[in-house]
């Protein structure tokens, strides 16, 4: 009996070796997967604010733009704004000609108009 409880003992404490090493093991990888886990995670907002930098650095660039293209646009108009321009002014002109022509027309029907009466 006591050759049994000893096989049995020893073939105890070879499985618990065996869990302590595969629990080493584990823990091992456990720390080496935080490890990269850290490194992956300080990659990753290295590469946020590298793009939050690059959208930043382009917004101030095409502001720039923006603005340099604004006071152009209030410096000069453009083409078709100038021909816009123009042409409500020519449709202003001839307006005025309708006006008193219109102005002529009523002053001469009511002359017309009075001499009818008259008749």
């Amino acid at each position: 009996m006591h050759n049994q409880l000893m096989r049995r003992y020893e073939k105890e404490v070879k499985n618990n070796l065996t869990h302590i090493e595969t629990i080493t093991e584990l823990k091992l990888k456990i720390s080496d997967y935080e490890n990269k886990l850290h490194e992956e995670r300080d990659k990753v907002a290295r590469l946020e604010k590298d793009i939050y930098n690059d959208q930043m650095r382009r917004s101030r660039v095409t502001s720039a733009k923006q603005k340099d293209k604004q006071r152009d646009r209030s410096q000069s108009p453009p083409n078709n704004q100038v021909h816009s321009t123009k042409y409500v002014d020519g449709i202003r002109k001839e307006r005025e000609k309708l006006r008193k022509e219109n102005k002529k027309l009523k002053e001469e029907l009511k002359g017309l108009d009075f001499v009818s009466k008259d008749a």
